[in-house]
């Protein structure tokens, strides 16, 4: 179901061989979704593959610069939409 792949993020060196990645794009019945690093449960359905990466860029973006307690509110709200 989700395809790995071995990108190294900006600012990180090396990836061991015992870490891998995985897309947090996903389509499941006909409806995309997307995962994040605080849950397992995808956030979705939402109709497009282009529609999903937009907001789960959007999602990366803001919980890069909001606190744990903003990204946890905007992560509820999120599930809740979907």
């Amino acid at each position: 179901m989700l395809e790995v792949i071995q990108n190294l993020r900006q600012g990180e060196g090396f990836l061991p061989s015992s870490c891998a990645r995985t897309k947090r794009i996903l389509c499941l019945n006909g409806g995309w979704y997307f995962l994040t690093r605080e849950s397992t449960t995808p956030l979705g359905p939402y109709d497009s593959k282009e529609e999903v990466e937009q907001i789960a860029a959007d999602f990366v973006a803001f919980a890069s610069v909001a606190n744990g307690e903003m990204t946890s509110r905007c992560y509820e709200h999120l599930a809740k939409a979907g």
